[in-house]
């Protein structure tokens, strides 16, 4: 038999003289202090459970913070990884790798083109100008650009 049955047996099991108001009333204060005792511990334990519980919450959401920031560090990583990969195919400037702009790497390569055909167009060749006009007296050759990256033309253009 478990305890509570036993517990019930004692409760139900008729005793065998009758009682007397001093026994009663000692029977009745065993029944209070350990109803005391037993909800004193009650207490205790669902306390325990409370700062069990609250303390789980905190380290459960400390932790899913520490995940989203890593999470969003190794994002960054990999777009910085994958500017740098198209800054290098396309030979755009590394002065200008940060201008690059995009959440994926198709945007990023558009991005990077425009700013390559740009930078192309501004140190493209002028058409001639009449002898004197360019104050230096120098005229580019026609093919002189031609086949030249973004960091060549700067240079050429930079030696002028």
């Amino acid at each position: 038999m478990d305890e509570e049955q036993q517990d019930g047996q004692e409760q139900q099991a008729p005793q065998e003289a009758p009682a007397t108001g001093g026994d009663l009333a000692a029977e009745l204060d065993k029944w209070k202090r350990l109803s005391r005792k037993n909800e004193a511990a009650a207490k205790a334990a669902q306390a325990k459970l409370d700062e069990l519980a609250a303390g789980s919450k905190s380290e459960v959401e400390q932790v899913a913070s520490q995940v989203a920031e890593l999470q969003r560090q190794l994002a960054e990583r990999d777009r910085e990884l994958l500017r740098n990969k198209i800054v290098s195919e396309l030979n755009v400037p590394a002065a200008l790798a940060g201008r690059i702009q995009g959440d994926d790497e198709e945007s990023m390569r558009e991005d990077a083109q425009a700013l390559v055909a740009a930078l192309a167009n501004d140190y493209a060749p002028k058409a001639a100008a009449p002898q004197g006009a360019t104050g230096a007296g120098v005229t580019p050759k026609p093919d002189e650009f031609d086949g030249m990256d973004v960091a060549a033309l700067m240079k050429a253009s930079a030696g002028r």
